[in-house]
Formats: C-alpha cells, structure tokens, sequence
C-alpha cells in the first residue's frame, strides 16, 4: 500500500477485512476531532479511488474497496454512524 500515495497508510495497512466506514470514521476523528461528516466521507471516498485504480478487479484489495464504497453510498441509514456524528457534535459544541 505504500506505493499508493493515500492519507491515511497506518489505516489500510491493517487487516483489510476491518476496513469500513465506521472503522473509518472513528479512526479520522481521532486523527482530527473537528473533521465534518462530509470531509470525512468524501477523504474516503478518495482513498478508496485511488485504490481502485491501482488493483484489476479480481484482486481481494479491489473487490474490499467495492465493498466499502458500497457501504459508504448508504451510510446515511446506518444508526451506528449517525449517532457517532450526532455525538461528534454535540461534544464539538459544547468546547
């Protein structure tokens, strides 16, 4: 992964059957606990890129990458990750 030129390369190099969105999320909060929602998914979105660009389609990275994008598309449904932001803002407000 680190030919990849990605942001977050202490992330994908753990086992790649962890990554997810919410993973994900937790992870970039901790980097940066002012991070919006937003700037969040669309940093995933773009690792997640320039991953696929760099694997063919039968190699297990790329078919993970489809994977997570998958989640990504229908994050906005997912009660973990709506609480997580909830959470996020309201503990950002009150600093």
């Amino acid at each position: 992964m680190s030919t990849l030129h990605l942001n977050a390369k202490d992330y994908w190099n753990k086992d790649m059957n962890r990554w997810n969105v919410n993973d994900w999320d937790i992870y970039i909060i901790k980097q940066d606990p002012k991070i919006t929602k937003m700037q969040c998914h669309k940093l995933l979105s773009a690792e997640l890129k320039r991953m696929k660009l760099k694997f063919t389609n039968d190699h297990p990275v790329y078919q993970r990458v489809e994977r997570v994008q998958y989640m990504l598309k229908r994050i906005q449904k997912d009660k973990f990750n709506i609480r997580l932001w909830k959470n996020l803002k309201e503990r950002n407000e009150k600093e």
